[in-house]
C-alpha cells in the first residue's frame, strides 16, 4: 500500500469517527458561545481604556488606520464614548464577564 492511499484511508476514518461523535454540533456551539462572550469582553476592554497610557488621539489614529475610510466617523465617536463613560459600565462589564464564566 502506498503512502497516498494510507493517508486517504486515515482521513476517511477520521471523518467517520468525527461524524459519529457529532463534532459539528460541538463546533457550532463553541463558535456560538465564543461570539457571545466577545460582547462582554469588548465592553470590559473599552471601559479599561481611560485607565491606560493611551490617549484618545492615539487610539483614534491607530483605529482609523486599521479600518476603512467610511468608518472613520464611527470610530471617532466610539473611542470618544469609551473615554467618557462612567465607572458603572466598568463594574457591570466585570460582573457580566464573571457570570459568563460561571455558566
Amino acid at each position: 500500500m502506498n503512502v497516498k492511499a494510507a493517508l486517504i484511508d486515515m482521513a476517511k476514518d477520521f471523518a467517520d469517527r468525527m461524524q459519529k461523535k457529532n463534532m459539528q454540533a460541538y463546533a457550532g456551539s463553541t463558535a456560538f458561545f465564543f461570539i457571545l462572550s466577545l460582547i462582554p469582553l469588548l465592553i470590559l476592554l473599552s471601559s479599561c481604556l481611560p485607565y491606560t497610557s493611551l490617549t484618545q488621539a492615539d487610539l483614534v489614529r491607530v483605529m482609523t488606520e486599521l479600518t476603512p475610510k467610511f468608518a472613520d466617523d464611527i470610530i471617532e465617536r466610539l473611542v470618544a464614548e469609551a473615554f467618557e463613560q462612567s465607572l458603572a459600565v466598568f463594574s457591570i462589564s466585570v460582573f457580566s464577564s464573571g457570570c459568563k464564566g460561571v455558566i
